[in-house]
């Protein structure tokens, strides 16, 4: 059985695809009407301009909302994702703490090989 809090989860998360796939319609347009006339001209209509990117979402929402395999697949994903279980507070900043200081020493290491090399390459050139 779906409960309604993932229902609305689901909502919420093909309203925010179809939102993403307007927004890259309307850049891909503007993108493309830099580099070829005929699309400039076309991107100069209103409709072509501000509708087809509406279009396009209102498409890419409605394909997902009435589609019952997808909506099955996206209950499965928040289902299984509630599943998860998250680190807390104090694990996340101890682990980010470590990556940290791995990283510094990573970077110490790094630039002391860089320092001998150029100094190997140095005697060897002099």
């Amino acid at each position: 059985m779906v409960r309604e809090e993932n229902l609305k989860i689901i909502a919420v998360s093909f309203v925010a695809l179809a939102f993403l796939s307007a927004f890259v319609m309307r850049v891909l347009l503007e993108s493309l009407a830099t580099y070829f006339t005929w699309v400039a001209i076309l991107y100069g209509y209103e409709f072509i301009r501000h509708g087809l990117p509406v279009v396009i979402g209102l498409a890419v929402f409605l394909s997902l909302q009435l589609r019952d395999s997808t909506k099955l697949w996206a209950h499965e994903v928040v289902t299984e994702i509630r599943k998860v279980v998250w680190p807390s507070q104090k694990a996340t900043a101890a682990m980010t703490f470590m990556v940290c200081i791995i990283l510094l020493l990573s970077g110490l290491v790094l630039g002391l090989f860089d320092l001998v090399g150029a100094a190997v390459v140095d005697f060897i050139i002099q």
